[in-house]
């Protein structure tokens, strides 16, 4: 990942937080999508309640494939960033995601565009804006045991 100026990092943060009033309903729409076929999730939730990060990254990575197919991009963009942050617990190489992030449609979603910023300040090492960054995924309604997840991760 290239580097990107402070300037810009705050630019992107902004326009992030301009953004999500909107995105919080229409993340609350896809929670509800998930919610109703969630026995889809049942092995990877399983997975997650075990640590199994590597296991639970190929899964939602699986899904979300099949969601990019059904051009549902506000799911197939949370279950990337869901996918991601198993990678980082399990400290696997993140090539499997640049695909998602080149995307042209996802490349427009919030989760997308929050997940690439965080990776970036992380690889950066600009503590401040990755915890800024970090306290902006509180908006993205999760199931209890992907929640336990995005609070394991915040340490990295």
């Amino acid at each position: 990942m290239n580097s990107i100026t402070k300037q810009d990092y705050n630019q992107s943060i902004s326009f992030l937080h301009k953004s999500i009033r909107e995105e919080k309903e229409r993340l609350e729409e896809v929670f509800l999508k998930r919610s109703t076929f969630k026995r889809q999730y049942f092995e990877i939730l399983e997975d997650l309640s075990q640590n199994k990060h590597a296991s639970c990254a190929h899964g939602y990575l699986e899904l979300a494939r099949k969601q990019l197919l059904r051009r549902d991009y506000d799911t197939t963009s949370v279950l990337v960033l869901l996918g991601t942050l198993c990678m980082l617990n399990a400290e696997s190489d993140l090539n499997q995601v640049i695909d998602f992030f080149e995307e042209r449609f996802l490349q427009s979603t919030f989760c997308i565009k929050l997940l690439k910023l965080l990776l970036q300040a992380k690889s950066d090492g600009l503590k401040s804006e990755y915890l800024t960054l970090w306290s902006m995924m509180k908006i993205i309604p999760v199931f209890e045991e992907e929640r336990i997840l995005m609070q394991n991760v915040v340490s990295l």
